[in-house]
């Protein structure tokens, strides 16, 4: 009799032409350092252009269990320059379903991996919904949530060319709803797949021209039937940006709390250096890292 294992994987795009394995939020080093004190079975595979995989980056992903997918640029029609920022955001999600094709997973992560670092096992995050939602701090405004901030417009401004329609029609399509960020997306294989499928079909006529996390809003809030979104003080996910670390509780070990006293899985830093938070990103990366390396 066959034991059935579960089976998980976590994907993102890594991809430099001079490839930095630690970055001032931690980097590819700290993310799958972090990661294997709590998961040493989950897949982990890193998009990146063959001519890209410096002796560093390959060094690191065979000590931490990581390996690479080169994606084929002839399977995708697109405007982006290649090696451009754009072309890396808006064409990864192309890539990845490319990966998935023929496999099958339990659960998939789709993450950024230069600015995220693990408290926890990303894979024991219970859930009954396709997708498990990154709540970022912002969100669209309205009377239950406040005026919008340059954040929302920000967002707003990035689904302008799907709409085709201007500023405040399209914020009025979001009231009193958080924006979600692209870049942690947590779901089952035929969530994910949803997701992508619908993604690439928006994609396709622009030839991804159009930002990734104005279209993955648009997808979790008006044609995901089914998400988890939860306001991030109670979520696993935890985005730091220009809020302090003083405002959360900590366990015995020193890690990070949300509102329930349920230790954030994961934490991550997006905009967080650029607002003098380096100390808070300093203390995370040692507490995940190297106080409890094994």
């Amino acid at each position: 009799m066959s034991i059935y294992m579960t089976k998980n994987i976590i994907m993102g795009i890594y991809d430099y032409g001079s490839a930095p394995i630690k970055s001032y939020k931690g980097g590819i080093y700290a993310f799958l350092k972090s990661l294997r004190q709590h998961n040493k079975e989950c897949e982990v595979v890193i998009i990146c252009d063959k001519r890209n995989e410096s002796k560093a980056l390959m060094n690191v992903l065979k000590e931490y269990n990581a390996y690479t997918y080169n994606y084929n640029l002839k399977n995708i029609e697109h405007d982006c320059p290649p090696g451009s920022r754009e072309f890396k955001l808006y064409c990864r999600f192309k890539f990845i379903s490319d990966f998935l094709e023929n496999k099958f997973y339990d659960n998939i992560l789709l993450c950024d991996m230069n600015d995220i670092i693990f408290q926890d096992d990303p894979f024991s995050i219970q859930y009954d919904t396709e997708i498990y939602c990154s709540c970022e701090l912002h969100h669209f405004g309205g009377p239950q949530l406040g005026k919008p901030d340059r954040h929302t417009k920000m967002n707003v401004d990035w689904m302008i060319p799907y709409y085709k329609q201007d500023y405040e029609t399209i914020r009025e399509k979001f009231l009193n709803k958080f924006i979600v960020c692209a870049g942690t997306i947590l779901g089952t294989h035929a969530g994910i797949q949803k997701f992508l499928d619908w993604y690439i079909d928006a994609q396709t006529p622009h030839k991804y021209k159009i930002n990734d996390q104005g279209l993955y809003n648009i997808y979790i809030h008006n044609f995901c039937e089914s998400k988890h979104l939860e306001y991030y003080r109670h979520s696993k996910f935890l985005p730091i940006d220009h809020h302090k670390l003083e405002k959360y509780g900590k366990d015995e070990q020193g890690f990070v709390l949300n509102d329930k006293d349920e230790r954030y899985v994961l934490i991550h830093m997006y905009g967080a250096f650029g607002y003098g938070y380096k100390e808070g990103i300093e203390y995370l990366k040692h507490l995940t890292c190297e106080k409890y390396s094994k």
